[in-house]
């Protein structure tokens, strides 16, 4: 028969990693994220919510989109050439086509591989939101910080709600396209780039 004690004790040991497990998921979540940027996109997907993917902006164009866009150019001169822009994305699943996308060029997976981030902080909001804020290193460019918000979604279902950059300057772009894809850093590392960004 075990000691009452001892099994107090062992209830106690065992709610108390349960309670660590609980508290240490929001940076566990954002660890698989990262890593899974590049390398398993699909997972990485699935820790994000609608709302994420909403707000990243990138867009896929049709094909009749995709003619209209070079008939406008073809009749534009030198000169005048209007700045085209792709339509905003109409459905979720647009925009999750587009983010999946992005992250199969081999340029992408090549420097998602060479990324490092390194935990800074988390914390808790409330009981269904956090805070975890990670420094992305590597691939010999500038550190930035990149700041996660959480949501839980379920008990014990924790999904990146929304991803802010700081630091990031024109030597770190690309890396901070790869850590958080985005039209707006899409855009902006083209235009970096001397590239049109569309």
């Amino acid at each position: 028969m075990v000691d009452p004690l001892k099994r107090l004790l062992l209830v106690l040991l065992l709610a108390a990693a349960a309670c660590q497990r609980e508290v240490d998921m929001p940076a566990r979540v954002v660890q698989v994220y990262l890593h899974s940027l590049g390398r398993d996109p699909l997972r990485a997907l699935a820790l994000t919510t609608s709302e994420f993917q909403r707000r990243h902006g990138l867009h896929t164009a049709t094909s009749a989109e995709v003619a209209a866009w070079e008939r406008r150019l073809e009749h534009a001169g030198p000169v005048e050439a209007p700045s085209v822009e792709a339509p905003a994305p109409r459905t979720d699943d647009e925009r999750r086509i587009a983010w999946l996308a992005l992250q199969i060029k081999p340029a992408y997976i090549d420097l998602a591989a060479r990324l490092q981030p390194a935990l800074l902080e988390q914390r808790s909001l409330d009981a269904r939101h956090a805070v975890v804020t990670v420094e992305i290193r590597g691939a010999a460019v500038p550190p930035f910080r990149q700041v996660f918000e959480l949501v839980q979604d379920a008990p014990g279902d924790w999904l990146i709600d929304r991803v802010e950059q700081q630091g990031v300057v024109e030597g770190n772009l690309a890396a901070a396209l790869v850590a958080n894809p985005t039209e707006e850093t899409r855009r902006r590392l083209a235009t970096s780039l001397g590239v049109a960004p569309d």
